[in-house]
C-alpha cells in the first residue's frame, strides 16, 4: 500500500507540472517570416535607358606599417688574421701535344677498263666457180691410197661451236690437195654455228665508231649501232628465266630517258596493256627495267655529239637473241 501511494503522488505531481510548464508539442507554432521579393518591370524600347551603375566604394588606404625599432649597432668583430700563403708547388712540365693523326690516303680510283679492240672484218669466203664439165676420159683404175687418205681427211673436221673462217679455208685447201684429179662436183657444207654463240659474239663485238657530223641527220645504220651498243652493255644485267612459259615471245620494248653522261635517267614499258594482263611478260619486263637501271651496267658508251638523238631511245629486249 505504501508503494501505491508513492506512485500515485508522483504521477499527480508530474501531471500538475506538465500543465503548468507546458509540453513542446502543446505550444503554438512560431509564425513564418515572409521575405519580400522586389520585382521591377522594364519596358522594352528601341533606345536603351538604363540607370548608370552605382559607383564602387573607394578602397580604404592601407595603413603603413610602423618602422621596426632600430637596433643598436653591435661592435665589429676583430678581423681574423689572413691565412699563411701556401708554399709554391713545383711546376710540372707541360705534356707534349698529341701528334695529329695522319690523313688517310685517298683510295685509288680503279682504272677504267680499256675498250676492247675492234674486231677485224672477217674475209668473205668466195665460192669458186664450178669448172665446166670436161669430156670424160677413158676409165682408169684409181689408186686406193688417195681415196683412203681423202676419206680420213673427210672424217677429221668436225663442226666447231663457233664459225671460224680460217679453219674452214684450211680444210678446203687440204681436200683440194688430196684430190687434185677429181672435179669439184660436190659442194662442201659449211659448219653451222650455234645460234646462241653467234648472238653472244655479236653482243660482245662493239660497233666501229666513226667520226659523225652533228649537222647531218642520223642514219638508220647509226641508230642500229647505238641500239646494239645499249643491248651489249645491258644484256649481262638482264636475268630472265629461259624455262618460263612462252619465253620466245617475251620481247620487251623499253623506252629509256638518258642523261648526257650516258646513265639512264628513267625507263618505262611500252606495252602497258600486256604488262598488266600477262604475269610472265610482267616478270620479263621488270627484269629488263632493272637491267637498264642497274648501276653495274651504267653509263652506256654512246657518242656525246649525238645526245639529241639518243636522249630518248627505245630498245627491244628479245630473249631469243640471248638464250
Amino acid at each position: 500500500m505504501r508503494t501505491g501511494l508513492i506512485f500515485s503522488v508522483a504521477f499527480h505531481a508530474g501531471v500538475i507540472a506538465a500543465s503548468m510548464l507546458g509540453l513542446p508539442l502543446m505550444s503554438p507554432p512560431e509564425p513564418l517570416e515572409e521575405t519580400p521579393v522586389f520585382v521591377e518591370l522594364v519596358e522594352i524600347d528601341e533606345v536603351r535607358n538604363a540607370p548608370p551603375p552605382a559607383p564602387e566604394p573607394e578602397p580604404e588606404p592601407e595603413k603603413t606599417p610602423e618602422p621596426p625599432p632600430v637596433e643598436e649597432a653591435k661592435p665589429e668583430p676583430e678581423p681574423t688574421p689572413p691565412p699563411p700563403a701556401p708554399e709554391p708547388k713545383p711546376e710540372i712540365a707541360a705534356l707534349p701535344p698529341k701528334p695529329e693523326p695522319e690523313p688517310e690516303p685517298e683510295p685509288e680510283k680503279e682504272p677504267e677498263p680499256e675498250p676492247l679492240p675492234e674486231p677485224e672484218p672477217e674475209p668473205e669466203v668466195k665460192k669458186e666457180p664450178e669448172p665446166e664439165p670436161e669430156p670424160k676420159p677413158e676409165p682408169k683404175p684409181e689408186p686406193p691410197k688417195p681415196v683412203a687418205a681423202a676419206a680420213k681427211i673427210k672424217k677429221k673436221p668436225k663442226p666447231p661451236e663457233k664459225f671460224e673462217v680460217a679453219s674452214l679455208l684450211k680444210t678446203l685447201e687440204e681436200i683440194k690437195k688430196s684430190q687434185p684429179s677429181e672435179p669439184a662436183e660436190e659442194k662442201q657444207e659449211e659448219p653451222k654455228a650455234d645460234f646462241a654463240a653467234q648472238m653472244r659474239a655479236a653482243l660482245k663485238t662493239k660497233a666501229p665508231q666513226q667520226n659523225s657530223d652533228p649537222t647531218k641527220k642520223v642514219t638508220m645504220t647509226e641508230l642500229d649501232a647505238m641500239r646494239r651498243q645499249v643491248i651489249s652493255q645491258v644484256a649481262p644485267c638482264w636475268n630472265i628465266n629461259p624455262g618460263s612459259k612462252g619465253a620466245e615471245n617475251l620481247a620487251v620494248l623499253v623506252r629509256m630517258q638518258m642523261n648526257p653522261d650516258g646513265t639512264v635517267q628513267s625507263a618505262s614499258i611500252e606495252d602497258q596493256a600486256r604488262y598488266f594482263s600477262e604475269p610472265f611478260f610482267q616478270s620479263a619486263a621488270d627484269a629488263a627495267k632493272r637491267a637498264v637501271l642497274n648501276p653495274r651496267c651504267n653509263p652506256i658508251k654512246l657518242p656525246p655529239d649525238k645526245y639529241q638523238v639518243w636522249r630518248e631511245i627505245v630498245i627491244n629486249f628479245d630473249p631469243r637473241e640471248l638464250l
